[in-house]
């Protein structure tokens, strides 16, 4: 998304701005405005936008006092307004292409055996796709794309026969075996067991070389299927709850809690459980474990809530190692979250340090350049605030999916930043406007 403000620009005074200083910022705002235009926001979304400032500049013609009186108020509501624009196209994009990459699995699972391999293409790859799309074009794209391919195989099972006869179309059948092969692919990625996939699969197949009634060894093999998938969607959940224990868990280790030692042997062990669990059964034991551990920290957090040794007021602490980020008041904590530093190469200051800066929306231009490893295409931040000069903020990071953050996320490429702190959005939106300026930032190993 095209420039609001440069980040290491500082934002003019509201007392005072020259009529130079609007017209290029006048000119900084249509320039992106035809940037996002370009990157898939409408024109219809544009309109208002574009007419208020229209009608700033005519009016300034006749009354320069209009742009003296506040200039900074308006361009300020102005950019808002564009950030909102942008948020508001890529969350509705986002939840278009969502809705139809949901109902392309749904569909799919449900219709195994009337698909064939060339009608029924693997998607594991789209929830990558779809949290790697930067601009709402990009987003409409793989909408369109989604819409098609769910079309697609809505014809094709439509245009068949309703439900299986007593023996099964050996180009249906086989539809079933490329269908155990994707749900097989992707238990594998996730380390978990085949059931009985292959050994279905493989029944399923001889049936069908020899010619023989086949409708058994596919309705075994679809149920193979059913069950793998439902394993595969556990699996994310169990996965999602440790995310979240583990942030309460380092949230204890940062603050001292007493149990703490005992409360993390219990998380890693837990952890470890995850990743080597194959099965539903094993599955559904981690959870347990997980939930058990969420249920006994969680009382622990708030009855030791307050009286940490922090700065009177508000204050903000930062662990390195644990990947965790709490805002305290007058030695209570009030927010906590995991957060994603600097890579080894860039890595976040350690030190106290204090608040100077707060933007929102600003970009960030990469001050490598595009042949360095470390360069990063111009990136619009919603919220950002600066604790050391030379780039150094809190902000957040909309490219990141929750789960991204917590410890080792700085060790990711794709994730660690280059010496800031990324933060969740969620969390950002509130500690922007919970943070003064002047708050002090005390950032350990």
């Amino acid at each position: 998304m095209a420039a609001l403000v440069v980040a290491a620009a500082v934002d003019l005074p509201l007392a005072y701005v020259s009529s130079a200083q609007v017209t290029h910022q006048a000119k900084s705002l249509s320039a992106t405005w035809a940037r996002d235009q370009s990157e898939g926001i409408t024109a219809t979304a544009l309109v208002s936008l574009r007419r208020e400032l229209k009608l700033a500049h005519d009016q300034s013609w006749w009354f320069p006092g209009y742009w003296f009186a506040s200039p900074q108020a308006t361009l300020s509501r102005l950019r808002a307004s564009t950030a909102e624009t942008w948020s508001r196209a890529m969350s509705q994009g986002r939840r278009s292409a969502g809705t139809y990459l949901t109902e392309y699995r749904r569909f799919v699972g449900q219709n195994p055996a009337w698909l064939s391999l060339t009608q029924d293409q693997v998607d594991s790859s789209w929830p990558a796709e779809l949290a790697k799309a930067r601009t709402p074009g990009a987003l409409a794209l793989l909408s369109a794309r989604w819409e098609r391919d769910l079309s697609r195989v809505t014809s094709a099972v439509s245009s068949s026969e309703a439900g299986l006869v007593a023996t099964v179309p050996v180009s249906k059948s086989g539809g079933v075996v490329a269908e155990a092969a994707a749900v097989e692919q992707l238990a594998s990625a996730d380390g978990l067991s085949e059931l009985h996939v292959p050994q279905d699969a493989a029944a399923l197949q001889e049936a069908l070389s020899s010619g023989k009634p086949s409708s058994a060894a596919s309705a075994a093999l679809a149920g193979q299927i059913y069950d793998l998938q439902a394993e595969i969607g556990l699996d994310q959940q169990v996965t999602n709850l440790g995310h979240t224990v583990m942030g309460l868990v380092d949230q204890a280790t940062f603050e001292g809690i007493p149990t703490s030692a005992a409360l993390l042997s219990q998380y890693n062990s837990a952890h470890g459980a995850l990743g080597s669990a194959q099965t539903v059964a094993q599955l559904a034991e981690v959870q347990t474990r997980l939930e058990q551990i969420q249920q006994g920290v969680q009382p622990i957090l708030t009855a030791h809530q307050c009286g940490h040794s922090s700065y009177s007021g508000k204050s903000i602490y930062i662990s390195i190692s644990l990947e965790e980020m709490i805002f305290y008041d007058n030695g209570c904590a009030v927010n906590a979250t995991p957060v994603t530093t600097g890579r080894p190469q860039l890595p976040t200051p350690a030190g106290t340090f204090s608040i100077f800066l707060k933007q929102s929306p600003v970009e960030f231009i990469s001050p490598w350049p595009p042949s360095s490893p470390y360069y990063y295409s111009p990136v619009l931040i919603q919220y950002a605030m600066e604790f050391l000069t030379g780039g150094y903020y809190i902000h957040s990071a909309q490219w990141e999916t929750t789960d991204d953050f917590g410890p080792g996320s700085q060790y990711i490429p794709a994730d660690a930043s280059h010496g800031c702190v990324h933060t969740p959005t969620s969390v950002m939106a509130w500690a922007y406007g919970w943070t003064p300026l002047g708050t002090p930032v005390v950032i350990s190993s």
